[in-house]
């Protein structure tokens, strides 16, 4: 067989025809990437003089090209893609949601997950929805603003114009409040501490704080301490820090676990005195995300800001974050979609470069460290996250790694040589592991499903889409 293909591999493949006739025969070939819907198609064409066109001549032209092409796939990288991706974005088009307007999302101890939308609560579990609105159940009302989980399984939900509500077992029940608060509640938070359990509220006119043991309330406003604004916005808790608090034009309130009341605020102390959500990490740094300030850390009295005047994050306007450790930040931001930061290196995902069908970020969630689900304007994303295996590498989908496929009891790795196999869930949770190249898997004590195997080899890796029935 003559050679007919000159490749050229760098991010994508390239075929060149090696002569200058200008007929080409197409063969393309559909790669099914992990978590998405869609396909990557990768089109090669070789130009041949049209005399030599006859029907067998041609299949056995395809089938030599089709074996090249699996041999180069198999070989490199032929398509880089991020090693997190938009799996699915949910709608009312496409899902049983309640309304594509998603304020707050939340897991519960169960794995249920809780969308609040301005239009219902929605309820998704064992891939069932089920929709709660205010007149068909006791939801008092339909904007649902902030949800939380507390230590025994109950579900916090905060609105926009009714008292806060528990849900438990199914049933909802409103918590009344004091009159000084706010109906607007923006943050709910549940603690335990010193064998005593507190509820804090962030509402539009105070912080308060209630205390299961003696059902005392302590109210936070202008009234009853030094602070500037009593708009608070956000809410997070730590023994060694105690509660810190975001405001709206207010800096940052910290409440010791003394009762002391903390206020940073104003220029050359605070880098943006509006926060909009909070966070603390393992080693007690504070995390803030700020309309004009980026991401801010503070602790021990001083705050940094990271923003893109002295970093490659792609906004300033940061909406909300979730914390996983002090080298590891997701954040959301107003305008420009996803962010994430690991390690000093910042990536981001928009309706450009990803599945997100739009890039105001209301609220993030991240469930046992493989789905992140966020919150837009229109529907709720999910962001499976691999292994950090795979966010240090580049690596290619490929449809030969495994066989047989699908599979009910073993299958066969054909790459011999690998330096680490993974075996993901189609939730993006790692089922297996092996650090030597095994040439089998026993794949009978799974669940039947949709499976991903990843095989790193040079700090590439191939991964191939595997049902098991």
């Amino acid at each position: 067989m003559p050679n007919l293909l000159n490749f050229q591999i760098n991010n994508t493949l390239e075929a060149k025809p090696c002569c200058s006739h200008k007929q080409l025969l197409p063969l393309s070939v559909a790669i099914q990437p992990p978590f998405h819907s869609g396909c990557i198609s990768t089109s090669i064409g070789a130009s041949l003089n049209t005399s030599l066109l006859r029907k067998t001549w041609w299949l056995q032209l395809q089938k030599h090209l089709t074996k090249i092409l699996i041999t180069v796939l198999f070989t490199f990288s032929i398509t880089t893609i991020k090693a997190q991706t938009i799996d699915t974005v949910f709608t009312t088009q496409n899902s049983g949601i309640s309304y594509n307007i998603v304020n707050a999302v939340n897991i519960d101890l169960t794995n249920r997950l809780f969308i609040g939308t301005e239009y219902g609560l929605t309820i998704y579990e064992n891939n069932t929805w089920q929709i709660l609105r205010e007149a068909e159940s006791e939801l008092p009302e339909n904007s649902i603003r902030s949800l939380h989980t507390d230590a025994h399984n109950k579900i916090w939900l905060g609105g926009f114009s009714t008292n806060p509500s528990v849900m438990q077992n199914d049933s909802i029940m409103q918590f009344p409040i004091p009159e000084e608060l706010s109906k607007q509640i923006k943050d709910i938070l549940v603690v335990q501490h010193n064998e005593e359990e507190l509820l804090y509220l962030a509402t539009a006119s105070g912080l308060g704080i209630y205390n299961f043991s003696n059902k005392n309330w302590q109210i936070i406003n202008l009234n009853s301490a030094y602070i500037e604004s009593p708009n608070f916005t956000s809410l997070a808790y730590s023994t060694e820090v105690g509660l810190c608090a975001g405001t709206l034009n207010g800096g940052l309130v910290i409440v010791r676990n003394n009762g002391q009341v903390e206020t940073y605020f104003g220029e050359g102390i605070i880098p943006d005195n509006t926060i909009l959500d909070v966070a603390i990490d393992k080693n007690n740094l504070v995390w803030l995300a700020s309309p004009a300030g980026g991401i801010i850390t503070f602790k021990d009295g001083n705050f940094e800001s990271i923003t893109p005047f002295n970093s490659n994050i792609h906004s300033e306007f940061i909406s909300c974050l979730w914390v996983v450790n002090s080298k590891n930040i997701w954040f959301g931001t107003n305008a420009k979609g996803i962010g994430h930061l690991e390690d000093g290196n910042f990536s981001h995902f928009d309706t450009y470069n990803s599945k997100l069908l739009n890039n105001k970020i209301n609220n993030i969630h991240l469930q046992k460290d493989s789905i992140l689900w966020v919150a837009t304007d229109n529907g709720l994303a999910k962001l499976c996250i691999y292994n950090k295996m795979l966010t240090t590498a580049s690596f290619s989908v490929v449809s030969n790694l495994v066989f047989p496929n699908p599979a009910s009891n073993k299958i066969n790795i054909l790459q011999k040589h690998y330096d680490e196999a993974l075996m993901y869930d189609n939730n993006g949770k790692v089922v297996f592991q092996s650090n030597s190249p095994i040439q089998q898997i026993e794949v009978s004590n799974f669940n039947p499903g949709i499976y991903y195997i990843a095989v790193k080899f040079n700090n590439k890796i191939s991964v191939n889409k595997l049902s098991i029935f």
